[in-house]
């Protein structure tokens, strides 16, 4: 079958349709032919949309792609702890001397960039 995506309304009204059909005595098989979806799609989509209204699905699909990125957003904050926490232990064992370099510059040598230049950010961006 040609691969589509279906908004959460077409997924919802998809789901509604199968099982009003199944109601009527039709085989999971024979309905998901009907309706354009392969089996699969149908048990996925009935997991995770089942009982949903449309709106309540759209918003379903909004609360994960705010997650992931958020998820993204620790990711980078943890990584950035990580760097400053390693920064700080060779500052100690260096008897407290920042040897001429400043934070950013050492944060750019331990994520591996050739060189410092900050974006309207301030991160630090690899050179091209």
């Amino acid at each position: 079958m040609k691969r589509t995506r279906h908004s959460t309304a077409q997924i919802v009204a998809k789901l509604r349709e199968a099982e009003k059909r199944l109601g009527e005595g039709d085989t999971v098989g024979h309905v998901c032919k009907q309706i354009g979806i392969t089996d699969q799609t149908y048990y996925r989509w009935k997991r995770k949309y089942s009982g949903f209204d449309a709106d309540e699905a759209k918003r379903l699909r909004e609360l994960e792609k705010e997650n992931a990125r958020l998820k993204k957003i620790v990711a980078e904050q943890t990584m950035d702890i990580d760097s400053l926490k390693e920064l700080l232990t060779k500052n100690y064992r260096n008897g407290g001397k920042a040897q001429g370099r400043s934070v950013a510059s050492a944060r750019a040598r331990l994520l591996g960039a050739t060189s410092v230049r900050p974006g309207r950010s301030g991160a630090i961006q690899r050179a091209v």
